[in-house]
């Protein structure tokens, strides 16, 4: 939380309801190919997640995502090497498209 507070990133009035127009609108992008949100915990009743996963163009970086978020950018942006990764599960990735792996702390 730190970094991204020191950058000018999430503060703590950040809505939830921010998130998800932010992710309607990054799903109807040109080179967005889908959008999907890992459950990572469930605490009672209560869904958790910090994860997300995005296929993009091959061209996207990581400035273009970190400009989508707004103050609300991920902690850490990586690429998911699918191979060996096995346990996370897409239907398909277009062809010059990668997945790219968005935590927030």
């Amino acid at each position: 939380m730190e970094k991204i507070e020191q950058l000018g990133g999430m503060k703590s009035d950040f809505d939830i309801n921010e998130f998800y127009l932010i992710f309607k609108q990054i799903k109807a992008l040109n080179n967005v190919q889908d959008v999907w949100i890992t459950i990572t915990d469930i605490d009672e009743e209560w869904l958790y997640s910090d994860t997300a996963l995005i296929a993009v163009s091959k061209d996207t970086s990581e400035e273009d995502v970190n400009k989508w978020f707004g103050k609300g950018f991920p902690s850490e942006i990586r690429e998911v090497n699918l191979e060996k990764e096995k346990s996370i599960h897409i239907p398909y990735l277009k062809d010059d498209y990668k997945l790219l792996s968005l935590w927030w702390d």
